[in-house]
């Protein structure tokens, strides 16, 4: 599968997006939060072309590299699961503003594209000894630091997230799957270990469940702690 040139968000359209339509204190409430350091600084930064080993040249284009990559980013620094992700991609406005998704109205891509994209990653760690994910979140730490611009513990453990984190949150996942399947024996408990982790890992070939996503207004998230 081809890496296609993302063209999509040079920019935001204040006229057109989701965040100016929701009204004035929404608008103030999104432009103060975490959201806007990582929206404004950190996915600007992600390198797509990092990221080119893992795509062949030929085959029909991919989902936006930097979107994927931003979504995993976001994913463990708001330790949240799979599904949270994607119901927050379709209704939350910080994580559509962080991910320059506030003018669609769907996913971008499926949670089979984000499982498959994620295997790859961690696939090509293996084969290589590479660490592409961890490179890219480097390199955005330092641009970040030579801006010479305050920067939050939020932004600042960008720095310290590696092919590792998606590995443990990949499998971490898949347990929980099985487990709610009666796979594994749950011992009379709830499995209370959230973190950072949450994705599955099964590689289907079901079709893309993406759809039209609507708006709350919600400005939920993880709150900046300087």
């Amino acid at each position: 599968m081809a890496r296609p040139e993302n063209l999509h968000d040079v920019q935001f359209n204040f006229f057109e997006d989701h965040v100016s339509l929701a009204g004035e204190r929404v608008q103030k409430a999104v432009k103060t939060s975490w959201a806007a350091s990582f929206g404004d600084r950190v996915y600007p930064m992600i390198k797509e072309s990092l990221f080119d080993p893992l795509y062949s040249t030929q085959g029909r284009p991919a989902a936006p590299t930097n979107v994927l990559v931003g979504a995993c980013i976001l994913q463990l620094l708001l330790g949240i699961s799979e599904d949270e992700l994607f119901l927050r991609m379709l209704t939350d406005l910080t994580i559509q503003y962080a991910l320059h998704r506030t003018t669609d109205e769907k996913l971008p891509f499926s949670k089979v594209t984000f499982r498959r994209f994620k295997m790859r990653v961690i696939h090509y760690y293996e084969v290589s000894g590479e660490d592409l994910f961890q490179k890219c979140c480097q390199e955005i730490l330092d641009k970040m630091k030579e801006e010479e611009k305050p920067m939050t513990r939020f932004l600042r453990r960008i720095g310290r997230l590696s092919v590792q984190d998606l590995y443990s949150q990949s499998r971490r996942e898949a347990g929980k799957s099985e487990e709610a399947a009666g796979n594994l024996p749950m011992n009379g408990q709830e499995n209370q270990s959230e973190g950072p982790e949450g994705t599955e890992t099964e590689q289907g070939g079901r079709k893309d469940e993406t759809g039209t996503g609507t708006n709350s207004g919600g400005t939920s998230g993880c709150a900046d702690d300087a």
